[in-house]
């Protein structure tokens, strides 16, 4: 199980990924964005601290790869994948619910699958030092680059290019025929099937209305609309209502489920998830 950091106080990060830990959470992911309905710090930078605080897997989940230019992002994910000791994953994704982000950077969103694409293939070529001896540092361990999306598209990409896949905003049934999908695609093309993973929302309490009020208030603050049109994706309610739906997903074939801790006192939530919900979920 994984678990997204988001915050503003090098304080709150070290108690959070202490108690993360703690709890047996095994990666911490990091969003990405480079303007926001809410404050966000650069990704790399903060995973860059939280590297020396914990020794969780770190991931992007997921950097918009076509807001960066190629170069420093095949550098950046070597510079943290080194730091990191190889526990880094690159998590990328084209982006576009945010317009105003492409407009700044002077980029047409109708061309970020496009820079997706070059941006996976340079990082690719410079790790492996096909681009010169002149790129450092060169990755000792191999970088895993999982991408995230949705569509039809977007998953015959994953399974041409990427290591993973990291859904988001899927029900059960979505999910689990997008990943049929995705490992038909990986058969076509020769390939070993693909980690299945999938990004939730969520928040648990005794009392389960509670926990979906909560859940679709913070949802709605991160994405600066109304929580309810989420509302089929969260999984919010009591220990028992969640780890029923987080089985469902795991049946429906989620390898890896990274939470989202939709709920303002991040670190009570992760005291509920150790003692509540993980007991429930073990075999």
């Amino acid at each position: 199980m994984d678990v997204p950091a988001f915050n503003n106080s090098r304080n709150f990060y070290a108690n959070f990924v202490n108690a993360a830990q703690e709890a047996g959470f095994t990666n911490l992911w990091v969003g990405d964005h480079l303007l926001w309905h809410c404050p966000r710090f650069e990704s790399f930078t903060l995973l860059g601290m939280l590297s020396g605080l914990t020794s969780l897997t770190l991931g992007t989940g997921i950097a918009l790869a076509p807001l960066r230019p190629p170069w420093w992002l095949a550098k950046s994910a070597a510079t943290l994948n080194e730091i990191a000791e190889g526990g880094f994953v690159l998590g990328l994704g084209a982006g576009g619910e945010y317009a105003r982000e492409f407009d700044v950077v002077g980029m047409d969103v109708a061309d970020r699958g496009a820079a997706l694409d070059a941006a996976i293939l340079y990082c690719r070529q410079a790790w492996s030092g096909a681009l010169g001896a002149d790129f450092s540092p060169r990755p000792v361990t191999e970088i895993p680059i999982w991408l995230g999306g949705r569509t039809n598209v977007a998953l015959r990409r994953v399974a041409r290019s990427a290591d993973g896949w990291l859904g988001i905003f899927l029900t059960p049934r979505k999910f689990g025929a997008a990943r049929d999908y995705l490992m038909a695609e990986c058969r076509s093309l020769g390939r070993a099937d693909l980690p299945a993973s999938l990004a939730v929302w969520a928040c648990v309490d005794t009392d389960g209305d509670e926990a979906r009020r909560a859940a679709l208030d913070a949802i709605s603050t991160e994405y600066g609309m109304p929580g309810a049109a989420f509302t089929r994706y969260v999984i919010a309610g009591t220990p028992d209502e969640v780890a029923t739906t987080l089985r469902s997903y795991s049946e429906a074939g989620a390898a890896h489920i990274s939470i989202h801790i939709a709920h303002p006192d991040h670190l009570t939530q992760i005291g509920v998830w150790a003692s509540d919900v993980f007991p429930r979920l073990a075999p």
